[in-house]
């Protein structure tokens, strides 16, 4: 049976959890909900930056100004499509960090773009060593 192979980058951020391989990530880079590496980019007025499913979750559950601590993410109502956004420019540079496979016994590391590929090859399974 063939495994799932990603149809996308987004696809690809949603289906694995990925460890960073980057030092100097940066918080631009990084949802203010989650924590995680952006999936999907969106930015507020108040320049916090969110995944799209947890800043849509976050506003269907009633909250109104964003989570990010600063004095600014208390000053408008989050409301998207106005003070919340896409940002097409973070989710460029989120395929460009460096990543390693989400296979444990795999050593493989790469850009988010390059992994679609090796994920393609990759069994995600442990492999018993043919040398011994």
């Amino acid at each position: 049976m063939a495994k799932p192979v990603p149809e996308n980058i987004q696809t690809l951020l949603s289906m694995f959890k990925f460890d960073i391989d980057d030092d100097c990530i940066n918080e631009d880079l990084t949802c203010t909900i989650c924590k995680n590496l952006l999936h999907d980019a969106y930015q507020s007025t108040c320049d916090c930056k969110y995944c799209r499913k947890c800043i849509v979750s976050y506003i269907n559950d009633g909250n109104e100004y964003c989570p990010g601590g600063k004095e600014e993410c208390c000053e408008d109502l989050l409301v998207l499509d106005e003070r919340v956004f896409p940002n097409t420019f973070l989710n460029k540079k989120v395929l460009k960090v460096r990543v390693r496979c989400p296979n444990e016994f795999c050593q493989f590391t790469s850009t988010l773009t390059q992994m679609e590929d090796h994920l393609r090859v990759c069994s995600l399974q442990p492999m018993e060593c043919p040398y011994t």
